[in-house]
Parts: structure tokens; C-alpha cells; sequence
């Protein structure tokens, strides 16, 4: 008998009152060694039933009549001796199949736990070049802002080279009681007041000095911004349009420095890659 065979039990064996294994059971001699107290006691086997290991004597096996394929048994081996009569061998210990963090089965350290450690993180320092290119960025989209915010003040609606208001003079009046309003609305009419000149001009502010203080999401900012002062400022001169009016300086020029904004956040976008 030698390592690896595999034999079958010749009776039932009762260790300590319970039935360790039946004849007929079919094992894998592990590990061939005498057991210094009882050398008789030498062939290390694996119990199904008690999920232990135990020696047993030559007389314990019988050569198997058939061989059918075998479940793979653990391959580790008892750190001490055991014999039949109940003494019986600690499981040696082994990975858990899964573990990422080197447990061995029964919960016990296999050894020192390593701590987790987030990936590092590496902060690059902006280029003399880069520096320049964020004051310019900043500034020219704040600039951009800034006379957004100015064009408020400036007509919006003309009438035979006549000019009949500004974005400014529509939010205060621009409701039908005469009130504040953000946008007049009605049948064939949607005109947004200066009341989203000034907002999106500061909105475009506040994009630059985020990008002055090295914020990259400032530029998002202004370029969204930018985007809709753009779509308010068509709509509002399409409506202009479509009702016999001319649309005047002011709100030409909120367009075209909306689309500026735009401009220049998706050139500053690039400038930063």
C-alpha cells in the first residue's frame, strides 16, 4: 500500500461511538507513516462521515473490486499522529477556495492580513504656458460674460429705425399688468426678457473665476450657459421676426456673444486635454 492507492474499507469502523467508516467505502491512502505508539496504525485516511483523519492497520482495507471515478478528497495531511481508537488528527490547514485575503478554513489567520490601499493619485503642476492660457481663457470668457450682461440695456425691438425697448424694459414690463416677467408668452409669441441676459451673463462669470481658480468645470459652465443664451436669443428674434418687428441691436449682440462663450469654452476644453 503506497500513496495515492486507492482501497476499500473491509468492515465498519466505530471510533469513539460513532461510525467513522463502512465497508465497502472506497478511500485514498494519503500518507504512509507507523505511528510511534502504535505502529500497526500507519496508513492515513480521510472520513467522509466525521470529516476527520485517521490512521488504520493494513487489516482495516481490501483490495477494491471495481474502481469507479472518485470525488477529488483534500490532499492536506494531519500535523500529528492519530490511531483508530478515537484519537484523531486536527485537519491541516489550507486556503478557503476565494479568499482574497489569505483566511484559512475554520476562520483561523493564516497570516498578517494586508491592508487595502487606495490607488495613488498624482497631482501635475500647470506649465508656465498652461498658467497663461488659463488667465487668458478666464478672462476672455468673463469679458464675454460681462457684455452679455450689458446688452440687457440695449434695444431689443425696433419699428421703422425706431427703437421700442430693451431686454431690461421687457422684464420690468413685459407682463400683461405691466409687471415683472421672464419671458412673455402667447399665441405665436415666445420672448424671452433681458431677465436671461443677465442670468446667463453672470452664470458665464461664474464659469471664468472657477476656471481662474484652476476649477477645469468652470468651462463647462460657461459653454452650457453659453449654449443657452444662444438657443433664447434665435427663438427670441424669430418671434421678432415673425411678427413684423425687427430685432434690435441689443439682441443681435446677445447672440453673437453667447455663441462667443461657447466659442472659446470648447477652445479652452481643448487647450487643457
Amino acid at each position: 500500500m503506497s500513496n495515492g492507492q486507492i482501497w476499500q474499507i473491509a468492515n465498519d469502523i466505530d471510533i469513539g461511538g460513532a461510525i467513522a467508516f463502512t465497508k465497502g467505502e472506497q478511500v485514498t491512502i494519503a500518507k504512509t507513516e507507523p505511528n510511534p505508539e502504535r505502529p500497526e496504525y500507519r496508513h492515513t485516511v480521510f472520513s467522509r462521515l466525521t470529516g476527520n483523519w485517521y490512521q488504520l492497520r493494513d487489516e482495516d482495507f481490501e483490495p477494491m473490486q471495481y474502481a469507479p471515478p472518485q470525488p477529488a478528497e483534500p490532499q492536506h495531511f494531519a500535523p500529528g499522529d492519530a490511531f483508530q481508537q478515537g484519537v484523531i488528527a486536527p485537519p491541516a490547514p489550507f486556503v478557503a477556495p476565494g479568499d482574497a485575503f489569505g483566511q484559512q478554513q475554520y476562520g483561523q489567520p493564516l497570516g498578517a492580513v494586508q491592508p487595502v490601499r487606495p490607488p495613488r493619485t498624482y497631482t501635475v503642476a500647470l506649465s508656465k504656458k498652461d498658467e497663461k492660457l488659463v488667465v487668458w481663457y478666464s478672462s476672455a470668457i468673463g469679458a464675454l460674460g460681462l457684455l452679455i450682461i450689458i446688452t440687457t440695456f440695449l434695444p431689443w425691438l425696433t419699428v421703422m429705425g425706431f427703437n421700442l425697448g430693451s431686454g431690461w424694459n421687457a422684464m420690468l414690463h413685459g407682463s400683461s399688468s405691466g409687471g415683472f416677467s421672464i419671458f412673455i408668452h402667447g399665441e405665436g409669441v415666445l420672448f424671452f426678457t433681458g431677465f436671461w441676459s443677465i442670468f446667463i451673463g453672470l452664470t458665464i462669470i461664474v464659469g471664468a473665476v472657477m476656471l481662474y481658480m484652476r476649477y477645469t468645470a468652470g468651462v463647462w459652465v460657461a459653454r452650457i450657459a453659453g449654449f443657452f443664451g444662444v438657443l433664447f436669443s434665435v427663438l427670441t428674434t424669430m418671434t421678432v421676426s415673425f411678427n413684423g418687428m425687427t430685432a434690435g441691436i441689443g439682441l443681435w449682440l446677445f447672440n453673437v456673444f453667447s455663441l462667443a462663450a461657447v466659442i472659446v469654452a470648447v477652445l479652452s476644453i481643448k487647450a487643457f486635454r
